[in-house]
């Protein structure tokens, strides 16, 4: 099988937003959308162009895919913030997960020097994504380029053991998956 990213299209199932699409698809068989559910109606979030399916990537083992939209938005009063937010799901069955601890994360924005700029709120979380190699713990690696007003980060769906407390953040998950994000100190 091969999966195939359509960062643009639109899914019937979400009222033909182009909210991005991926489709797995048979060798000698025809292609079907692969079942991404973020959109439960929650009017706190905005779908359309997130761009799902730009960036994908299959574990080592091929037992786990991630597919990411770095525009996902989510709402908070006045404010879009366009925090991005990954799925999982396992190769052999048409269901995922959906990743954005971004929002739940305090604080959104923060004042330095009397100025409001961005923490978390613009991350675009997974405008990259990559499983990382020669491990057993199918751990994923994202790309957070707005992460801290555009000084930008790297986040960790890390499978297995949790991370420290001060970095711990624990989600729902395929196989005990757990999210720590990460900023570029350099």
């Amino acid at each position: 099988r091969i999966q195939i990213g359509a960062p643009r299209g639109s899914n019937p199932a979400h009222g033909n937003e182009n909210t991005g699409v991926v489709f797995r698809c048979g060798i000698k068989s025809s292609c079907y959308n692969v079942n991404m559910k973020p959109f439960d109606g929650n009017s706190d979030t905005y779908a359309a162009e997130s761009y799902f399916g730009n960036s994908m990537d299959i574990s080592e083992d091929k037992s786990i895919f991630a597919a990411c939209g770095h525009r996902w938005v989510q709402v908070s009063g006045f404010d879009y913030w366009m925090q991005g937010a990954c799925f999982a799901g396992k190769t052999n069955e048409n269901t995922t997960e959906f990743f954005n601890s971004l929002y739940r994360l305090n604080p959104q924005t923060v004042v330095v020097t009397g100025v409001r700029v961005y923490n978390l709120a613009i991350a675009q979380m997974g405008f990259s994504a990559q499983f990382v190699k020669d491990t057993k713990k199918n751990d994923l690696m994202i790309g957070l380029p707005g992460l801290l007003n555009w000084k930008g980060g790297v986040g960790l769906l890390s499978k297995g053991e949790r991370p420290p407390a001060a970095r711990r953040r624990r989600r729902r998950s395929i196989d005990d998956i757990r999210e720590t994000f990460i900023p570029d100190v350099a």
